[in-house]
C-alpha cells in the first residue's frame, strides 16, 4: 500500500498543470478518510471518533444558525470544519468548534451559492461585493441595515446568514485587538 504523500505525488503528477481537478481532489480524500478509518493506532481512532462527535454538534448548531442553509450547503460547511478540526487536534490537542470555525465554514457555502447562482442578476451581485467589500474593511454596515438595500426580499435573509457568519469570525477575534 502506498503512503500518503507518496499517493498525492502521483495525484499531483497526473494534475493537469499541477493544479488538482475536483476527481483527484476527491482521491485524495477518499485515501485520507480510508488511512485514518483502517488504523489501528489508539490514539488516531479517538481522534477520529472526538471528531465525528464534533461534527454531528457542528451540523446541529449550524442548523440552528443559518434555519435557511439547505442539506447540502451544510455538507459542504463540514468539509471546511472537518480541516478545522484536524489542524486543531494537531496544534491544540483538543478538538473545538469555536465561533469562527462556524462563521468561516459557513460563509463557503453562503457565498458560493449567491455568487453561482445564475438567477441573480449581476447588479445584485456587484451589491454583495461592495457591502461585503466594506465590511471586512471596515466592519460596516451592519446586517440590521442590510434591509435597506435595493435587492431582491428574497436575498435579503442571505446577504444576511452571510454578515452573521462574518460576525461569527469577529466575535472571536475582533478587530481591534487582531488589526491585520
Amino acid at each position: 500500500m502506498l503512503d500518503f504523500k507518496q499517493s498525492l505525488d502521483e495525484q499531483k503528477n497526473k494534475a493537469d498543470g499541477g493544479v488538482l481537478k475536483a476527481k483527484l481532489s476527491q482521491s485524495i480524500k477518499k485515501h485520507m478518510f480510508s488511512s485514518i478509518q483502517n488504523t489501528q493506532d489508539p490514539k488516531a481512532l479517538s481522534i477520529q471518533m472526538h471528531i465525528d462527535a464534533q461534527m454531528e454538534i457542528f451540523s446541529k448548531r449550524l442548523g440552528e444558525l443559518f434555519p435557511n442553509m439547505q442539506d447540502r450547503d451544510i455538507y459542504r460547511a463540514k468539509t471546511n470544519v472537518w480541516a478545522i478540526f484536524v489542524l486543531q487536534s494537531l496544534f491544540q490537542g483538543c478538538i473545538d468548534i469555536t465561533p469562527s470555525a462556524l462563521g468561516f465554514s459557513a460563509l463557503y457555502p453562503l457565498t458560493d451559492t449567491l455568487i453561482d447562482d445564475p438567477a441573480i442578476d449581476g447588479a445584485t451581485k456587484k451589491i454583495f461585493f461592495k457591502t461585503f467589500y466594506e465590511k471586512i474593511t471596515t466592519g460596516f454596515p451592519s446586517a440590521r441595515s442590510l434591509y435597506d438595500l435595493n435587492i431582491p426580499e428574497t436575498l435579503k435573509p442571505v446577504f444576511i446568514d452571510i454578515w452573521n457568519a462574518f460576525d461569527l469570525i469577529e466575535f472571536q477575534y475582533d478587530r481591534t485587538a487582531h488589526p491585520k
